[in-house]
């Protein structure tokens, strides 16, 4: 469909960024990337407030018409760009089975790993927080193991994550969340269906390109200090 170019704001270090990007790079969606340093503080800058007060990324701007958060975006520019594909089919059962899955990983998949992450990783090495005690990390990887033993049930049972007969944006969002797991150097050799499952998404070009910047990071956080 003819109209404006859709213009992606965020970060390629945001799970949900990626996904959004990979989303519209997979669709064939016409969409400039606008980065958004959270690093530098730009999410809190008047201009990007104007794009979206929650000051969060993503966000896009498609013409005069701005919309925040990941889940309400794919719907918008997959109805406008009529998107049918294995990404995110029309087939009414199948999206329904997508969208599910994009309500389910908010405070389940995405919640576990991102604050386990945060606490133990980004908080003390970025953001000058204290590091966390044992006993809160063994409380917080338990309870991220106890998610990817969900994710491993939907695998075994479906495959894909939402029921679907081949990869979706229902994997993709939650690969985007798992794969933060190597700031932990974590070893999905214990995973074997998750691990197959990664290696899949891996072999996408987009998902080696959005993942090149947060890789650098993980390798910089894991390399020893000399």
């Amino acid at each position: 469909m003819e109209g404006p170019r859709v213009q992606l704001y965020g970060i390629l270090l945001s799970q949900p960024t990626r996904t959004l990007y990979e989303f519209c790079s997979l669709c064939n969606i016409p969409f400039d990337f606008v980065r958004v340093d959270l690093l530098k503080g730009e999410h809190k800058t008047e201009w990007y407030s104007q794009i979206n007060p929650d000051q969060l990324v993503p966000a896009i701007t498609h013409g005069d018409f701005k919309l925040a958060e990941t889940f309400a975006i794919i719907p918008y520019l997959a109805e406008y760009y009529h998107v049918d594909n294995q990404w995110y089919p029309q087939d009414l059962h199948k999206r329904s089975h997508i969208n599910a899955f994009f309500h389910w990983q908010h405070n389940t998949i995405r919640k576990s790993i991102r604050t386990l992450i945060l606490e133990k990783v980004i908080g003390p090495k970025l953001r000058g927080m204290q590091p966390i005690t044992a006993e809160r990390e063994a409380e917080l990887r338990a309870d991220a193991i106890n998610k990817l033993r969900d994710v491993t049930q939907m695998l075994e049972k479906w495959n894909f994550i939402a029921q679907t007969s081949d990869l979706s944006t229902a994997d993709l969002a939650c690969y985007n969340e798992i794969v933060q797991l190597k700031f932990l150097n974590f070893d999905f050799n214990e995973w074997p269906r998750i691990k197959s499952w990664v290696e899949e998404i891996e072999r996408l070009q987009i998902v080696q390109e959005t993942n090149g910047e947060l890789l650098a990071v993980v390798e910089k956080f894991n390399t020893p200090q000399a």
